[in-house]
């Protein structure tokens, strides 16, 4: 996760700005975003669902 932060941050200071001057190539890459930000929180969310099922007995 770490090293996907990294790149991720790394993409975004190369990019960035790009985006917010190009709109159309921000709107095709947004879903994009929008999915692996989903992914990270489902992921996240599922973890913690876990652990709150062990930490309550099952």
């Amino acid at each position: 996760m770490f090293r996907v932060n990294i790149s991720i941050n790394y993409w975004y200071r190369n990019t960035g700005n790009q985006f917010f001057n190009n709109p159309r190539s921000s709107c095709l890459l947004l879903p994009l975003l929008l999915s692996i930000t989903g992914q990270i929180f489902y992921w996240s969310w599922t973890r913690m669902s876990l652990v709150f099922h062990t930490t309550n007995g099952g």
